[in-house]
């Protein structure tokens, strides 16, 4: 990061403009991987043009008559093709949305209304999944060693949606269930069982045997129904290695034995929940993967198209119509792509499907060549990336593409390792890091070239001299705890580093260094998991902070203990969530009185009577009644209106002001309220749907 990778796209468009190469600016196509970066790219690349006509860029000098062309390609320049990866799939999709199989009026879905519809869709899926007769005996089998399948299979959907391209020609198929019987496992125990009347007594082994496979079994040896079978082998534990050997041999017996054929039982057990696993894992797969490919053919005859099938259908679109390929062959004549490091595999086909010469008139079905074989004109393709910076594997990232392009143009690279934008401190402790995590390590797949310091060290708080202060501190290092803690420690230490930051007056700032505020500091976080726990030191510290994510509002504890509150609400069986709203300050339910309610043989739940003892104005009663009244409503009432009218009888909105941050809580409460009214107009879900969408988020 900050060797200069856009100035070299930027130093190069002017260049192509300024020699004659690059005639037309609506002849480039250059992609980026946001919105922002493509914006950012077009002003750049027009401050670069400017300057050009003008006679100097980047130390470059211009004549007038690359001045010319660089003046009159400003007047052009909003013909050039500058938009992100998936921005640029629309537009070839759009150049012939007939050759694509698409509907003229095809767009992408928005968030909102696309996963309403994937949620109905999903719903619709399982419904028939639960009645179809053909995997019955399979969906049984894994709702008995998985009760949460429904929701694995969600996550698997999730997965095989995100590369349902790869799912065409791998096509799963329904596997048989093997017959649930347990004989082996009987045979096994059996033998485990033979000389029970010589077991020692008052040994641990004996007292497992007696407790565990003797009861096991008896139930095996009874069972008749298969799901019983399967649930017998599911919820025991066969093997062990208790006792004391000693006694064991003065009851006449080797221990030995009796563990290896305990082993041997347990591995009997393991293989038929293997193989049922196997048969229940391909079957619903095979369905899930049914469903997916449906969904693909579903938006695309509707024309509501997702990111991925964007990429999809212009890459079949290039591949399978040579006409089209080669008409837009003629209309870029120029590709750029930057931060190249996060492309997906497909982006490689696009651009060399676009920028490639092929002599063959047809390159679908078995004459389909690779990317790497398909030879591309000098001048065509250009490409910038760092490896090191690929941060999104989860799109089908790859660093095997990266490496394949790098080898198929091995003699066009230009290594960027001056660094413009870090101080040396900065520099050194990279370099330090990253040589040692990935040097010339072949199994990482790239390798680690030296950064170059460009900037002089900050001068002092003074202003005379260096800054000795040193750039970068390495918190914390190993420690032998489970994660919770090692999560709350990282959290102490990050707040105790901000809050001396700014008591020490750290220097920040190059053309006019102050002391550091708050306000200069920016915590990344890679997940939500760390963020509760940040968030209390923050607060117990008196830092002042906001959340800018809006994915990361979801994990605050304001914003989650009133989505439990909402589960409350929608599931009364849910006493943790029932009990949960109680004690939420809207409800205000002390633990005195909570104490008291359970003693007097009260409930966690709503639907049930109230303990005679108490009074009828109890706080945990007129709590409960709240609760069992939103209940009821939420059957009629619409969930924006729901959770808007939570909040106002509670005045969870009022009580934002006893924070220490009342502005951006009661920010967080209005994100809440219009999170559901979007969803409340893309469908007419409620808040059980709501609810659900969240967890699956």
């Amino acid at each position: 990061a900050g060797t200069g990778k856009t100035t070299s796209l930027v130093a190069r468009v002017v260049h192509m403009v300024a020699s004659g190469h690059l005639v037309q600016t609506g002849h480039l196509a250059a992609i980026t991987f946001t919105e922002n970066a493509a914006a950012e790219l077009r002003s750049r690349i027009r401050e670069g043009l400017e300057g050009a006509s003008r006679g100097v860029h980047l130390e470059q000098k211009y004549d007038v008559g690359q001045r010319n062309r660089c003046l009159a390609a400003l007047g052009s320049l909003e013909d050039a093709v500058i938009m992100t990866l998936h921005g640029f799939s629309a537009r070839i999709l759009g150049e012939a949305p007939i050759e694509a199989g698409l509907p003229p009026g095809f767009a992408v879905a928005d968030t909102m209304t696309s996963s309403v519809s994937a949620d109905d869709s999903w719903r619709g899926f399982l419904d028939e999944l639960l009645e179809d007769d053909a995997v019955r005996p399979q969906l049984l089998a894994g709702l008995n060693i998985n009760p949460r399948i429904l929701t694995t299979l969600h996550d698997i959907a999730g997965a095989m949606s995100g590369s349902w391209d790869q799912l065409v020609d791998h096509p799963l198929q329904v596997r048989p269930l093997p017959l649930i019987g347990g004989h082996e496992v009987i045979a096994a125990l059996r033998v485990v069982l033979k000389d029970r009347a010589q077991w020692p007594c008052d040994d641990k082994l004996t007292a497992f045997l007696e407790r565990r496979p003797t009861a096991t079994l008896a139930a095996l040896e009874k069972a008749t129904d298969p799901m019983d079978v399967l649930e017998l082998l599911t919820q025991t534990y066969l093997a062990s290695t208790a006792g004391r050997a000693p006694a064991w041999t003065m009851a006449g017996l080797d221990k030995s034995d009796v563990v290896e054929a305990l082993a041997a039982a347990e591995d009997a057990r393991l293989r038929i929940l293997s193989d049922i696993g196997a048969a229940v894992t391909e079957t619903l797969a095979a369905r899930v993967q049914d469903w997916v490919l449906l969904e693909a053919e579903r938006r695309r005859s509707e024309g509501s198209l997702d990111f991925h099938d964007l990429l999809v259908f212009a890459r079949d679109l290039l591949r399978d119509n040579p006409s089209v390929r080669e008409r837009l062959h003629h209309t870029w004549p120029v590709l750029m792509v930057d931060e190249f490091q996060d492309t997906d595999p497909l982006q490689v086909e696009i651009v060399h499907l676009l920028a490639g010469s092929h002599d063959d008139t047809a390159l679908s079905g078995q004459e389909t060549r690779s990317w790497k074989e398909v030879p591309v004109p000098e001048g065509r393709l250009f490409f910038v990336g760092d490896a090191k910076q690929s941060i999104f594997r989860f799109r089908r990232a790859d660093i095997e593409t990266f490496r394949a392009v790098g080898t198929k143009y091995g003699q066009g690279q230009t290594a960027l390792t001056v660094n413009f934008r870090s101080v040396p401190g900065v520099i050194q402790a990279a370099n330090t890091v990253f040589q040692s995590l990935i040097g010339d390590d072949e199994s990482s797949g790239i390798s680690y070239l030296p950064l170059q310091e460009f900037r002089e060290t900050m001068p002092a708080k003074d202003g005379r001299g260096p800054n000795t202060t040193a750039p970068v501190l390495l918190l914390g290092g190993p420690k032998d705890a489970d994660m919770a803690t090692i999560r709350m420690a990282e959290s102490e230490h990050i707040a105790d580093l901000i809050v001396r930051a700014k008591a020490e007056g750290w220097v920040v700032g190059v053309k006019a260094p102050r002391n550091a505020s708050y306000g200069d500091v920016a915590i990344l976080l890679p997940t939500r998991t760390s963020l509760g726990s940040l968030e209390r030191e923050l607060q117990s510290r008196d830092v002042p902070y906001r959340v800018e994510s809006r994915s990361l509002v979801w994990a605050t504890d304001a914003v989650g203990d009133l989505v439990t509150m909402l589960q409350g609400i929608d599931h009364p069986a849910d006493e943790v969530a029932v009990l949960a709203a109680l004690r939420h300050a809207g409800l205000a339910c002390t633990d005195v009185a909570l104490l008291q309610w359970r003693a007097a043989g009260g409930r966690w739940s709503y639907m049930a009577k109230a303990p005679e003892s108490l009074p009828v104005d109890h706080p945990v009663a007129a709590g409960l009644s709240e609760l069992r009244r939103w209940h009821e409503a939420r059957w009629w009432m619409p969930v924006n209106e729901l959770v808007a009218s939570i909040v106002r009888d509670l005045r969870l909105i009022e009580l934002t002001a006893t924070t220490k941050r009342p502005r951006h809580h009661w920010r967080r409460m209005m994100f809440v309220i219009d999170q559901p009214l979007a969803r409340w107009r893309a469908s007419a879900a409620g808040l059980g749907a709501f609810l659900g969408h969240l967890s699956l988020g």
